[in-house]
């Protein structure tokens, strides 16, 4: 049954919120940030295992993804910023499609969440990229 009542959460908490869960103690504290090769249907039910991790000649996750101070969006939810980062292919041997990225733990055990390009990138040759911004938005509903 779904509940009636509309809920309500506060600006300050937004914030507080999101503060928390990027905080050393937090499970977004520092995560990796990887790219996926599959065209997964992104739903609050995928995991780790719905998403193959990109395998491009010259490809390496980010480990200890670091985040802004959050703030509050124009749309009203908590909003931090990750570092813009930039995968370069190094040859041709492996090419990939690439879907989207993740933020996972540090030991890459466990899904945190994740985002789909709006239009997937193919790799396949040295010098070919992508470019993914992650960010993390806290809305409280």
């Amino acid at each position: 049954m779904e509940p009636t009542e509309v809920q309500v959460v506060p600006t300050p908490m937004l914030l507080t919120g999101l503060t928390a869960l990027l905080g050393s103690t937090g499970p977004f504290h520092l995560p990796t940030l990887s790219l996926y090769q599959n065209n997964a249907t992104l739903t609050r039910a995928t995991t780790l295992a719905d998403l193959t991790i990109a395998t491009f000649t010259g490809y390496a996750p980010v480990a200890g993804l670091a985040f802004s101070s959050p703030y509050i969006d124009v749309d009203g939810s908590a909003l931090a910023l990750g570092a813009d980062n930039v995968f370069v292919a190094t040859g041709s041997a492996i090419a990939n499609v690439i879907y989207g990225y993740m933020l996972t733990d540090a030991g890459v055990a466990n899904l945190q969440a994740a985002y789909a390009l709006a239009n997937p990138v193919g790799i396949g040759s040295a010098g070919q990229a992508v470019a993914v911004a992650p960010f993390l938005r806290y809305s409280g509903n």
